[in-house]
């Protein structure tokens, strides 16, 4: 292993033994670690190159070319041993047999000479070739053939061969092999840690070869070391040699020779006449690549370990964050109790804060001011969305609550809102709206209506009177849409909890458990709570359509307000339907006051006469019943708004939630059967647990050699 020896000095082996801590904690699998890729065009000489590097001896056969990616790693230790497995491209989909017997490809030589073969046996495995060694009905393969070399002397790197770019289709090698070297290539270029080994070819002009597009597409060309092979294949002299001499300012050129030693010979005599010996001897030759080669992968992994050292805490906070999420494995019933106990107090504890409007927890996060207040985004601040919905409610109940919308024909409603109300920051419930949009009526079509109805339910009562029975019908059926409004109303506040109930769960344990719980346990209880509801707003329902009671002074208040001004309203039309114009005569001017001249006055014998015409005593006591039923819709209307949001919503939906939870909850009324069913771990949830928790010890076994390697180097 001589010609591995120049890797070894100590401050490049420091650095390398770091990588090989690294690497032997498992990190490879997780982070994208420094490596050296030997790539360029079919048949451009890559193997002969990763040979001259590695000491490694490649299969070699007419027409034989690299068809996987073939991982050298290069190991220290007292004994010579060469070991090679497969590992399945991750993102292949293949039967588990085939995995199977992918995976459990592995075997050892001792003897460096018999590589070749145990090569052959791989590829046979991958089904890249038959057992006759021809072509398999693979062509290229994206799964990985580690080859670890481990002996004295050797340094610890990682070296991979890549398959050749092909440029064209031919014979056998269908567009599909292209497409495939390519998009194997590209990957590995992706790698910002990976030093290429461009492989360039005397033999074809150098602007024709693939590898060198690719370099500039992904960004590698800062760490690409072109490498010419062939170079005894250019004309002495020529245009071409001068090119590639040109070139070779940053690259290597090596010629491959059967062995070592004769190839170390051959490049003396080589580069050392013609045009080859103006060119610094540094940049001529395996030696001088192998010495290059080292220090630039030192140099890089100098300069990329930091960036690893970064990427591996951030990664190890994602993991833990990760296994967080799923919760801690419980195995006994007891710590199955005490996990749902432990759900039961965090879910209370954010019910509490969120009925009181108290979102200074992390569940809250940041308002979304882009979306609806009840919107999913913004439903866990439950207090503000309640508050939301019931100002929705009550704005529905004042502008479509009635059946008939009345106007007094000049004089404003009693029922006109309220000035300080603002109502643009709350929507309509648009659907419920355009069923419910009131009928507009005058006053004296609303007078007709009360007619019809007094005149059909008649009783012993006086003329100039009314059945008491009467204000019931007016008012039954101008509230009719109460309870539609109410119901509605419930619904929406039902969801709203529902949904808040749902993101809380989510917040406090994982997905399976919440979604158990929330079927089997709280999503029932809660519609419990909401039937209670709904046979609330019925009995309000019920004693709202009977006998009309009230005991609140503004009633008899609205129907004086209302009397004086229907009879004021009278008296101006009777005034202006009774007045007399004056002539005032010019002999008579000096007694009458200049201010009256060619005046209308209202003539009082007049207006006596008509006000002691006899009045129609049913439409009288019409419009008496109307006063009243307006008055006391108005009282009415602002006591069932109050109940609903108070009586219905507050005490009957929001109060319970959280006695709602703690008893479908409560661990000491459960059976171990149905805590074992609701804290069962799925079988996915159990492999994402293993995986996570076998990822965790790697990134801080990893994070302990990091620093342990740091304070060596200082």
């Amino acid at each position: 292993m001589e010609n591995l020896s120049a890797f070894r000095s100590d401050k490049q082996r420091a650095v390398l033994d770091m990588v090989l801590k690294l690497n032997e904690t498992g990190l490879a699998s997780v982070l994208e670690f420094p490596q050296i890729v030997v790539t360029g065009d079919q048949s451009a000489g890559k193997s002969s190159v990763l040979e001259a590097i590695s000491g490694l001896k490649y299969p070699r056969r007419e027409g034989m070319c690299t068809r996987c990616a073939i991982e050298v790693v290069l190991r220290e230790a007292d004994k010579l041993s060469i070991t090679a497995r497969i590992i399945p491209h991750r993102e292949s989909r293949r039967l588990y047999s085939e995995l199977q017997n992918l995976t459990s490809f592995r075997e050892t030589i001792e003897d460096i000479s018999n590589l070749p073969d145990l090569i052959e046996k791989a590829m046979i495995c991958m089904g890249l070739n038959d057992k006759s060694g021809k072509r398999g009905p693979r062509a290229f393969s994206r799964d990985l053939l580690r080859v670890e070399m481990n002996g004295p002397g050797v340094p610890e790197l990682t070296l991979v061969d890549l398959p050749g770019l092909i440029h064209a289709t031919k014979n056998e090698q269908d567009e599909e092999d292209v497409k495939a070297t390519h998009a194997l290539t590209k990957n590995y270029l992706k790698n910002r840690r990976t030093i290429v080994l461009a492989i360039i070819s005397a033999k074809n002009d150098y602007a024709n070869q693939v590898i060198i597009n690719l370099c500039k597409q992904h960004g590698a060309t800062s760490r690409t070391l072109g490498i010419i092979t062939k170079p005894n294949y250019l004309l002495p002299n020529s245009e071409l040699e001068a090119e590639f001499v040109s070139l070779s300012d940053n690259n290597d050129n090596l010629e491959s020779t059967s062995n070592f030693e004769e190839r170390l010979g051959s490049e003396i005599d080589f580069f050392g006449k013609g045009i080859w010996t103006t060119r610094d001897s540094r940049t001529l030759g395996i030696d001088a690549l192998r010495s290059r080669l080292s220090k630039l992968l030192e140099s890089h992994l100098r300069q990329k370990l930091p960036e690893l050292r970064s990427e591996l805490g951030q990664k190890l906070s994602q993991t833990k964050k990760q296994l967080l999420g799923l919760g801690e494995f419980r195995k006994t019933i007891s710590e199955k109790r005490e996990q749902l106990f432990d759900i039961s107090w965090s879910l209370g504890g954010i019910i509490v804060a969120a009925v009181k409007g108290d979102y200074e927890a992390d569940f809250f996060g940041q308002v979304d001011t882009s979306t609806d207040i009840d919107a999913q985004t913004n439903v866990v601040r439950l207090r503000a969305v309640i508050q939301y919905l019931n100002r929705k409610f009550t704005k529905h109940m004042r502008l479509h609550g009635h059946k008939y919308t009345i106007a007094f024909g000049g004089i404003e409603d009693v029922l006109e809102e309220d000035p300080e109300q603002d109502w643009d920051d709350v929507e309509d419930y648009d659907q419920l709206a355009k069923t419910l949009k009131p009928k507009n009526w005058n006053r004296l079509q609303a007078e007709r209506w009360v007619l019809k109805i007094l005149q059909r339910c008649k009783g012993r009562e006086l003329p100039g009177s009314y059945n008491p029975e009467l204000i019931r019908l007016l008012f039954s059926e101008q509230s009719e849409p109460w309870e539609k409004i109410a119901s509605t109303h419930i619904d929406h506040v039902a969801k709203a909890c529902h949904r808040f109930l749902l993101l809380a769960l989510r917040h406090v344990t994982r997905e399976d458990i919440r979604d158990r719980l929330y079927r089997s346990r709280i999503r029932h209880a809660l519609n419990n709570e909401v039937a209670v509801a709904r046979k609330e707003l019925e009995n309000i329902l019920e004693d709202k359509n009977g006998p009309p009671v009230s005991y609140n002074h503004t009633f008899t208040l609205t129907v004086q307000r209302l009397r004086h001004r229907k009879y004021c309203s009278i008296l101006k039309r009777m005034s202006r339907a009774n007045t007399t114009f004056i002539n005032v005569d010019d002999s008579e001017m000096t007694t009458i006051d200049p201010q009256v001249w060619a005046k209308h006055y209202v003539d009082p014998d007049k207006l006596r006469e008509v006000a002691r015409e006899a009045a129609d005593m049913d439409r009288f006591s019409a419009s008496e019943a109307l006063d009243s039923q307006i008055a006391y819709y108005k009282d009415e209307l602002k006591y069932f708004i109050d109940v609903v949001t108070k009586q219905v919503v507050e005490r009957r939906l929001i109060k319970p939630l959280a006695s709602i939870v703690k008893t479908s909850l409560s661990a000491e009324k459960l059976s171990d059967k149905e805590i074992s069913d609701i804290t069962a771990e799925p079988l996915d949830v159990s492999s994402q647990r293993e995986e996570l928790e076998h990822l965790v010890g790697i990134l801080e076994q990893g994070d302990e050699t990091f620093e342990q390697v740091e304070l060596t180097l200082g």
